[in-house]
């Protein structure tokens, strides 16, 4: 995911994998471990890495 910019991130809600847009400061390398941040809209997130 690039720094600033938006990427894909999947989580899991109510045990259900779920694709989100996700937003972070710093750039995020794939099958990263992320923490979610805050909820920007239901279809986009605020990640750093765990």
């Amino acid at each position: 995911m690039p720094a600033g910019g938006y990427g894909e991130v999947r989580v899991r809600v109510a045990g259900a994998p779920v694709k989100l847009n996700a937003r972070a400061d710093h750039p995020i390398p794939v099958g990263a471990q992320i923490f979610v941040v805050e909820a920007l809209s239901e279809t986009s997130v605020h990640v750093e890495t765990y």
